[in-house]
């Protein structure tokens, strides 16, 4: 009986200190939960509305959260705003003004409908 248990002690003893060569893998069976998750939007703001509750299935491009517009309306409008008196400004210049002043204009302008643009996306 001694001889037996030893046996089975050196089996289960090489058993448990063998090398698979799998020193990564871990493999687990059962349900995996993770509470950190990185999420990002487009924008930065306020969160209005949670469109989407925990443990809801999503997929990549699935809207989660809604972010309150208000900041970034304003910037649009700032933006729109900047844009209009600048090209007010370029229409003056252009009907009396030297040619490097219009071209001046011309290129703030160019530079406020940029930035117009880039506020609407």
């Amino acid at each position: 009986m001694k001889k037996l248990l030893a046996i089975t002690s050196i089996i289960a003893l090489l058993i448990g200190c063998g090398d698979n060569g799998e020193k990564d893998k871990i493999e687990l069976s059962g349900t995996v939960e993770t509470t950190n998750i990185i999420l990002s939007s487009q924008v930065a703001g306020t969160i209005q509305q949670i469109v989407r509750e925990e443990g809801n299935r999503v997929n990549a491009g699935d809207t989660i959260m809604i972010i309150d517009p208000e900041t970034y309306q304003l910037q649009l409008n700032q933006a729109e705003a900047q844009r209009d008196l600048t090209k007010s400004k370029y229409d003056m210049l252009k009907k009396g003004a030297r040619s490097e002043d219009k071209s001046q204009a011309s290129e703030a302008l160019k530079q406020a409908e940029a930035n117009y643009e880039s506020a609407k996306v």
